[in-house]
This record gives structure tokens, C-alpha cells and sequence, in this order.
């Protein structure tokens, strides 16, 4: 593995974890108080298009 591929991995990681504390934020929100669905925590768009970015850019790794 290259350094670069290391480091787009390592960005997917951060991305993916951000992305999962965002919806166990928006479950818990929504767990507690009774919201609409569709409303969605902030960082939850923000995360999903990071991880969405961090995707794309990955290059698969080869042997």
C-alpha cells in the first residue's frame, strides 16, 4: 500500500466515523424527543459527503 492510498483510507476511517456519530446523534435525538424523521442533525450531511468523497478518491489497492 502507497502512502497516498494509506492516507485516502485513513480519510474514508475518519469519514465513516463521523458519519456513524451522527446518526447514534440523530437516533438518540430522536429517541428521546418526537421529531419528524426528516430532521436531520447537521453534521449528518456533512459526513455522509465526506465519506461519499473519501469513496470516489480510494483507489483500490493492488498486489
Amino acid at each position: 500500500m502507497t502512502d497516498k492510498q494509506f492516507q485516502q483510507l485513513f480519510a474514508a476511517q475518519l469519514a465513516q466515523i463521523a458519519l456513524l456519530q451522527a446518526i447514534e446523534v440523530n437516533v438518540s435525538f430522536m429517541a428521546h424527543k418526537h421529531v419528524p424523521t426528516e430532521r436531520i442533525h447537521p453534521n449528518w450531511k456533512k459526513a455522509h459527503e465526506l465519506l461519499k468523497l473519501a469513496m470516489k478518491e480510494l483507489v483500490p489497492a493492488t498486489d
